[in-house]
């Protein structure tokens, strides 16, 4: 009898587990990220020594794969530029990874991290050679 109790208990608690997991996918990332600060360096692309490069923007995206991101301020080697947007692509997996593709101070590159399961805040950092990048997006809206 208390092996029969403790068997119920057990695929109790294992079944509220199951429940209380989250799955991911595109429309995960929806609405508008803000406060992205993105920094590292371009190295080998533009000469044979490592430039700086920091990027603030913000996202939107609508939940399908795409989003646009308006660049509010990039330096790279010190030349500062504003106010450009560019597309970005995106695949959210089941377990919250993702992947994506972007350009990069003009250079494609492409995208790999997690995304919190309730979607306020991403993680991303380009697998490109020659581009050492990372960033943080944070949802407002």
């Amino acid at each position: 009898m208390k092996r029969l109790a403790l068997a119920g208990l057990c695929a109790l608690l294992f079944a509220g587990h199951a429940m209380a997991q989250t799955t991911c996918s595109n429309a995960t990332l929806t609405g508008t990220y803000a406060g992205i600060s993105t920094s590292g360096t371009l190295a080998g692309l533009l000469g044979a020594t490592a430039i700086p490069i920091y990027i603030e923007a913000q996202v939107k995206s609508n939940g399908t794969g795409t989003a646009t991101a308006n660049i509010n301020y990039t330096t790279v080697g010190g030349a500062v530029s504003s106010g450009t947007t560019e597309s970005v692509t995106f695949t959210i997996n089941s377990d919250c990874s993702l992947t994506g593709s972007a350009v990069i101070a003009g250079i494609p590159a492409t995208l790999v991290g997690h995304i919190n399961p309730s979607g306020d805040t991403a993680y991303v950092v380009s697998q490109t050679v020659g581009i050492g990048l990372n960033g943080v997006l944070h949802k407002v809206d």
